[in-house]
């Protein structure tokens, strides 16, 4: 096995670090502390299915009409921290250059944020769809919301594995 340079040592740090302050600093926070992540899920969703969402400070985005809001349990922080841990180690840094691999990190780290908002808009977009048709069901909603997050999580994985497959040929 080949030994595991330096830079991705300290690469792989500051991943945990950043894990670290994701899971610590945002887990109890207020939704304005959130906007980084919640805005372009709104705006997602606000695309998708017409609706209008306002924004309501100490609340979330809100959609008066249908009673909807998109709020800090929405933010999908954890789903952020397995995305971005998943991308970064699974991914095998250390088999890149030492240029390459403080180029590839930050990219690693913005797919993962943009794949979480997808995956968080299309989560909400399925749980709007059958809530509209079942009234309010939590359970529904926690089984589309594990259904989609851990099916987009495999898709991640595969598609991973398979870009490491392409390049080892």
């Amino acid at each position: 096995m080949k030994k595991i340079p330096a830079v991705t040592w300290c690469l792989w740090t500051i991943t945990l670090g950043l894990i670290a302050l994701l899971k610590f600093g945002f887990a109890a926070t207020a939704e304005e502390n959130l906007l980084w992540i919640l805005q372009p899920a709104a705006w997602l969703v606000a695309g998708y299915t017409g609706l209008t969402f306002n924004f309501v400070p100490g609340y979330g985005f809100y959609n008066e009409g249908q009673n909807i809001v998109i709020n800090n349990s929405c933010a999908g922080i954890n789903y952020l921290i397995i995305v971005m841990a998943l991308a970064v180690f699974a991914s095998r840094l250390y088999r890149y250059k030492t240029t390459r691999q403080v180029l590839f990190w930050p990219v690693l780290l913005l797919t993962s944020y943009l794949y979480t908002v997808f995956v968080n808009s299309v989560r909400i977009i399925c749980a709007l769809s059958v809530n509209l048709l079942v009234e309010g069901n939590s359970l529904i909603h926690l089984c589309i919301n594990i259904a989609i997050c851990l099916a987009f999580l495999i898709i991640q994985y595969w598609t991973i594995n398979k870009i490491k497959t392409r390049r080892a040929r």
